[in-house]
């Protein structure tokens, strides 16, 4: 028997059911009723909530049905809303709306009626007092409801069901909705909103998207204005019905529910969702569009630092949503370790399919590629005499040469002594031939043959593990742990729940790893969006080098006198761009750039076409074969002696650049406080090459007003004769000096000694919320777009759209400071969804006048964004 008391404590909830069946008449109990009277009114009462059950649909048929299918719900009360509007002055509100409202593509009658049955949910539950409100359709199959419902009545949030496909569409939806009742009456009012005249001017912000106004868009300003945050619960989960006329049992047209099989090892080994249409994600994969998109800028900012792209595995991508992403926009230097079934078909070989928790050696999956001739420079020049006996010129030579490394049989060149017209530098394909050694060139190929393998030199520079090692058995974390350390040559990120990133960041300061804070911040905001990661937070690390606080610090130069000599395609190979320097021994391309090139004495062929294979259908080049090609072309110069002779004996008062550089005059040096210093100078190069005739140690600096102070402070040791180079492209137009010491001197051995126990690195000091490479990172996008006037990465970030819903000549983009310029190249190259979740709530608040809200994380936004003042501050609740 049930006590007074007991009573007393007992909590409310209503949950109000609106629409129609539709397929779901076919069995309305075993599709809709039972489920949801097994997972969710049997979850609210075991919570202890006395349940109401409302429904509303359509006066007639729809009417009758309902009422007789939905009888075991024992309804407290069905209402049933006549075609027609019986109050004149509603009629008339109705009317002026289907004249006159916002364009919509959606039926403009259904649009109004899906609205007016929540509003009518509101008006039957009336003025009675409920602890939770819910709205529901029809026309789903529940899954799965949180075990305890009092986590939901959370102050300033309204809880949507996890949507795996909402990644393909916008953040909110028109399905479910389940918070307190304060919060719900925004939301069950919202029919109000749409035929209140004074929010028509906001509601046309939206006309110019293909949709024009839809109810995502009506639901998630009207709870802005009330402070309201609509969030993603995982426990949460229907799958929506097919409409099905032909009288057999209806599918489930989504999977954001089932559970996937799990090797004991962690990653999935379930392979029925590869059988449905890749525009279905199912829910076993959560896929965070936001983080995504943040990520790709650390990309791009690494890209910026390093003076190359960044190389990026990540380490169990699950169903690869992140990395289809990143391939639209990216260069080809991102990859997937993973074991799930199917993904190969997706992603193509940007997977490898390896255990992350067995021994991992970057040997096994990565060989670089290369094509040279074989006797190097000599077989070179008796090439070029040949062909200039037969009349070739240097650009035709050099042509034959790509193409034979190109050609797969191609074995080299036969050097025809005799001047004849049929006859020249013949390409040898057949090595049983008989062919005179003496007139014979041949070719060496290197891993050409091998399409399964990443063509990397080395390690990864970034490795990532979102969602990934509180799967992984606890006894296979050392293992794990152990890969990491051979993957990634620069650093990590990782997402889990705490308990596991405590333990993890114990075995990672086993090898060296570090906690980076300052680019924690920058992601952690967009690592806990939409109700995904509740339980987990996101970690960086980067390699230990010994003073941290320069990690940020760009590489130190390196000798690197690359010169192109031909290409395959005229315009493709740019300096810094589509090909450059990785290290003392390999060089890049990417992005369709087939060269020959020089460097030193050293020369060959770099292809980044990367053999016969298949890429994902997301790579952003229309050629999918092409990949990121690292191949062998060490810096081999004449010697140092021979080097310092060159320069004369006069060149002690000037700092030369390489004769492999671009030309530019050399910089006067004047000697002061016991070092040589330069004036400053603009270069107008995308490579930097500088040369000393005495043993020095060199410190870089420079000044863009763009980057707010210097912007690209390091300083190394250089002996005399060597060339030292980097790449400028991220710096372009940027002022630098140089100050340089002579080691020989009492002042240059103290600096020495000093660089010896700094590792040559300077602190970037105190720069606020943004790193020196996020900035630059804004002008590597500029450099590398195709289209002239590209909004650069800040500005891509805070109001761009990929043009799929959203337009940047919309009132709303205008409002918060967007771009009015065509940018629409550059807009297709980001994911627009992922700017949509953040720029709406901004834009919408700053339209409204409102604070955009208020708890755990701020940030100060970004001048490049919205003309904002730096003392600005805008905080939001994740």
């Amino acid at each position: 028997m049930t006590t007074g008391s007991e009573v007393r404590t007992r909590r409310r909830a209503a949950l109000c059911l609106t629409g129609h069946l539709r397929s779901a008449t076919f069995d309305p109990n075993g599709l809709f009723v039972e489920p949801l009277q097994r997972v969710v009114l049997r979850s609210l009462s075991n919570s202890g909530y006395v349940v109401d059950v409302f429904a509303v649909t359509d006066a007639g048929e729809d009417c009758r049905q309902a009422d007789e299918m939905l009888e075991p719900l024992r309804l407290k009360a069905l209402h049933c809303i006549p075609q027609n509007e019986e109050d004149d002055l509603q009629r008339r509100k109705e009317d002026r709306w289907l004249k006159h409202g916002a364009r919509t593509v959606w039926s403009r009658t259904a649009f109004l009626g899906q609205l007016k049955k929540v509003q009518a949910c509101g008006e039957l539950i009336g003025e009675q007092s409920y602890d939770l409100v819910a709205r529901s359709r029809l026309d789903v199959r529940w899954y799965s409801f949180p075990a305890d419902a009092r986590v939901l009545e959370v102050p300033g949030v309204v809880w949507l069901p996890f949507r795996a496909t909402e990644s393909m569409t916008q953040y909110m939806n028109d399905l479910f909705a389940i918070g307190s009742q304060d919060e719900m009456k925004p939301y069950l009012r919202v029919y109000e909103e749409l035929l209140d005249r004074g929010n028509w001017k906001l509601h046309r912000s939206f006309e110019s998207s293909p949709d024009g106004l839809d109810t995502e868009e009506l639901w998630q300003v009207s709870l802005l204005k009330a402070g309201i945050l609509a969030r993603q619960h995982p426990e949460i989960c229907f799958n929506l019905l097919s409409r099905n006329s032909s009288g057999t049992l209806p599918l489930e047209r989504e999977d954001n529910c089932r559970d996937a099989q799990r090797h004991p090892h962690g990653y999935f080994i379930n392979t029925e969702w590869s059988k449905a249409p890749l525009s279905t994600l199912p829910g076993i994969f959560p896929f965070d569009s936001l983080l995504t998109v943040r990520l790709l800028h650390f990309f791009y900012a690494e890209y910026a630092r390093l003076g190359r792209p960044a190389k990026v595995l990540d380490l169990g991508c699950g169903r690869g949503s992140m990395i289809e992403r990143w391939l639209g926009y990216h260069p080809a230097s991102i990859a997937c370790i993973d074991m799930l079934p199917g993904l190969r078909e997706i992603l193509g070989h940007d997977l490898v399919e390896l255990d992350l928790t067995q021994h991992l050696d970057p040997r096994s999956f990565m060989t670089t590629r290369s094509c040279s001739l074989i006797g190097g420079t000599q077989s070179l020049e008796r090439l070029l005499s040949a062909a200039e006996f037969h009349h070739m010129t240097r650009a035709e030579t050099f042509k034959s040469l790509l193409n034979c490394c190109y050609t797969p049989g191609c074995l080299g060149f036969f050097l025809s002594p005799v001047l004849d017209e049929d006859r020249g530098l013949i390409l040898v394909f057949n090595a049983s031939q008989s062919w005179d050694a003496e007139h014979m060139v041949w070719l060496a190929r290197r891993n050409f043959s091998k399409p399964n393998k990443l063509a990397w030199a080395r390690a990864a520079d970034w490795a990532l593990l979102l969602d990934v090692a509180h799967y992984v058995p606890r006894n296979r974390w050392p293992v794990l742990v152990d890969n990491v350390d051979r993957l990634a040559a620069q650093g990590l990120i990782v997402t889990s729940p705490f308990p596991v990133l405590a333990k993890l960041q114990q075995l990672l300061a086993k090898h060296s790893f570090v906690r980076d804070r300052q680019t924690e911040d920058l992601l952690q905001p967009y690592a806990m969006i939409r109700g995904l990661r509740e339980d987990q937070l996101l970690q960086v690390y980067r390699r230990d080098t010994g003073r941290f606080s320069a990690s940020f610090a760009f590489p130190p130069p390196f000798p690197c006198t690359l010169t192109l000599e031909s290409e395959v395609f005229e315009g493709r190979c740019i300096l810094g761009i589509t090909m450059g320097c990785s290290d003392e021994e390999y060089i890049w391309v990417n992005d369709a750039c087939y060269g020959w090139f020089r460097r030193g004495q050293s020369q060959g062929a770099c292809i980044s076409d990367a053999g016969s294979v298949q890429r994902s259908r997301w790579a952003y080049n229309e050629v999918k074969s092409q990949q990121f090609v690292e191949c062998y072309l060490p810096e081999v110069r004449e010697t140092l002696e021979e080097n310092v002779r060159t320069l004369g004996p006069d060149a002690s008062e000037v700092m030369h650049f390489c004769k492999d550089t671009y030309a530019q005059d050399p910089l006067p040096l004047h000697f002061s406080d016991g070092a040589w210093h330069t004036e400053e100078f603009v270069c107008e190069h995308v490579m930097m090459a500088i040369q000393l005739p005495f043993d020095a140690i060199v410190e870089v600096s420079g000044y863009s007003e763009l980057l707010r102070g210097s912007g690209w402070p390091n300083t190394f040791v250089q002996r005399a004769g060597e060339c030292k180079s980097w790449n400028l492209i991220p710096l372009f137009g940027l002022a630098f000096s140089f100050d340089v010491w002579k080691i020989s001197t009492p002042e240059g051995f103290k600096k020495l000694e000093e660089v010896r126990r700094t590792g040559g690195r300077e602190s970037l000091g105190n720069r606020g919320r943004l790193p020196l490479p996020w900035l630059v990172a804004d002008l590597q996008v500029r450099a590398s777009s195709n289209t002239s006037g590209s909004a650069g990465i800040l500005g891509l970030y805070d109001y761009l759209d990929a043009a799929s819903h959203w337009s940047n000549r919309s009132r709303i983009w205008q409002d918060a400071g967007g771009e009015l310029d065509n940018h629409a190249e550059s807009l297709q190259r980001v994911d627009g969804q992922a700017a949509l979740l953040l720029v709406l709530r901004i834009t919408v608040a700053k339209m409204l006048r409102q604070k955009a809200v208020f708890i755990h994380f701020c940030f100060t936004c970004f001048p490049f964004a919205f003309n904002c003042n730096w003392k600005h501050v805008l905080c939001f609740e994740f």
